[in-house]
């Protein structure tokens, strides 16, 4: 009888404990949100490797460009 009564208070106080640690998750926006992942991973390394392309061609038309200024002159 003792053990069904600890038992019955553990389960009521745990459900509390549950319940308000969800009420507090929820309204604290700790949840991983997977657009902001998304955006984190993938995003980021789209636009580092686009930026870093256009960066390469801007290098070598630059240097194509030189080229043919030296050539001309």
């Amino acid at each position: 009888m003792n053990k069904l009564q600890c038992l019955n208070i553990s389960k009521k106080f745990l459900s509390g404990c549950y319940n308000g640690t969800m009420t507090q998750l929820a309204e604290n926006s700790y949840w991983r949100d997977g657009f902001k992942d998304q955006l984190n991973v993938a995003f980021k390394d789209q636009l580092l490797s686009s930026v870093q392309n256009d960066t390469m061609k801007f290098t070598h038309s630059g240097g194509l460009i030189d080229n043919l200024v030296e050539d001309q002159l």
